[in-house]
C-alpha cells in the first residue's frame, strides 16, 4: 500500500467492500486492492467495535432527519 495513513485505511475498506460485494474469498482478493492478510484483521477489528452497526444507525437517523422526521422512531411494532 503506498501513500498516507487515511489512504491506506481507506484502501483497506475498498478491500473490504469488494469481498462483501463480490461474495469471493479473502484470498481472492485482485492485486490492486490491499493483501487481504492486512484487510481481513482491520474488518475482524471493525466488526469487533461495532462501527458497522453505528455507521447504520447514523444513516437511519440522518434519512428520518431529511425526511422531516425525529431521528429516532417514537413507536415500535411487534410481530410474532
Amino acid at each position: 500500500m503506498r501513500g498516507s495513513a487515511s489512504n491506506s485505511l481507506r484502501e483497506v475498506f475498498n478491500g473490504l467492500r469488494y469481498v462483501v460485494k463480490t461474495g469471493v474469498p479473502w484470498r481472492w482478493m485482485p492485486n490492486d486492492l490491499p493483501p487481504w492478510e492486512a484487510v481481513d484483521p482491520q474488518a475482524q477489528r471493525w466488526l469487533a467495535a461495532g462501527c458497522f452497526e453505528q455507521l447504520a444507525d447514523d444513516l437511519r437517523a440522518l434519512l428520518r432527519l431529511a425526511s422531516g422526521r425525529r431521528s429516532e422512531p417514537s413507536a415500535a411494532i411487534l410481530d410474532s
